[in-house]
């Protein structure tokens, strides 16, 4: 089966170097599969992202789908439909035949690729989505951590079987998520990833704010967070939650409020404690958090 990219930003060169590494096994690309080459609308990053995969660099992207079995779109979310349109465009008769096309977004189905009873009659085979669980922030460097990575897919029942297999064979944990249910999925996967990085600068924020020099609140939370971020994976979040909700201390949050008054942060605060105070219950069912409930949910 060959793969095919269309789309060379962070997330087509990292999964085009994944599929057609040594990484997971030593011998090349995976078992029974290869990749064709890439096709961007800037033609000097579709050939900067096939020098880096050792794979074909393609003038046009019914020239990539012609060469390909597996076609995945790793274009921005609002893109997706318009350059899916224009590859049914470009296609010539029976050129589709044969063929499965994927979109790697977290929030969109895979209906976003049209209505698959008119796609079938052109002879597509399926359509789905398949999407990492990671933040993909470095082109070079992320694939090198692929091969723990949690993916979702969802799609037609062959393109669905296409996936499995796909990522059967590079040993990576999948999970079928239903089309409608993708974004709640991504918005839960915007809270554990990109939320986190608001609540980190507000975090620094306030440490300047407190009187510590630039530099050192600039550094010394970040141990503080690595430490705490390892033990939520390795310990779960009722584990490894500590601080003043997790111990039920209403006068430190009190503390805490009061000082945050006239603070644009107080509402954030407010509302992750909540959400850690359901936290604390899993340890302590039986404890009685109703003072802290009121301060929480008080109206300063």
């Amino acid at each position: 089966m060959r793969i095919g990219i269309i789309g060379a930003g962070k997330v087509g060169w990292t999964i085009g170097k994944y599929f057609s590494t040594e990484a997971r096994s030593g011998t090349g690309e995976a078992d029974g599969y290869t990749l064709s080459g890439y096709f961007n609308r800037t033609a000097e990053t579709a050939i900067a992202a096939a020098a880096f995969t050792g794979s074909k660099a393609y003038a046009s992207a019914f020239e990539l789908v012609a060469d390909s079995d597996l076609v995945f779109l790793t274009v921005s979310d609002g893109a997706i439909a318009e350059v899916f349109d224009g590859i049914l465009t470009s296609a010539e008769d029976e050129s589709l035949a044969g063929k499965y096309f994927f979109h790697c977004s977290g929030a969109l189905g895979y209906e976003v690729l049209g209505d698959f009873d008119d796609l079938e009659a052109l002879g597509i085979a399926g359509v789905g989505s398949a999407h990492p669980l990671f933040a993909i922030s470095d082109r070079e460097k992320t694939w090198e951590k692929m091969n723990s990575v949690y993916w979702t897919i969802e799609g037609t029942v062959e393109a669905v079987a296409v996936l499995e297999n796909l990522f059967a064979v590079l040993g990576n944990p999948v999970a079928k998520i239903y089309s409608y249910n993708k974004p709640l999925y991504h918005a839960a996967s915007a809270v554990v990833s990109n939320l986190v990085v608001g609540a980190a600068y507000i975090g620094e924020e306030l440490y300047k704010e407190s009187g510590l020099p630039q530099d050192f609140a600039s550094e010394a939370w970040k141990s503080l967070f690595i430490e705490n971020a390892n033990n939520i994976a390795n310990k779960g979040v009722a584990a490894a939650l500590t601080g003043p909700v997790e111990r039920g201390d209403v006068a430190t949050v009190a503390k805490h409020l009061q000082v945050l008054q006239k603070s644009e942060y107080r509402e954030a605060y407010v509302e992750l404690s909540k959400a850690l105070l359901k936290v604390a219950k899993i340890s302590h069912p039986d404890r009685d958090d109703s003072k802290l409930e009121e301060l929480l949910n008080a109206d300063f």
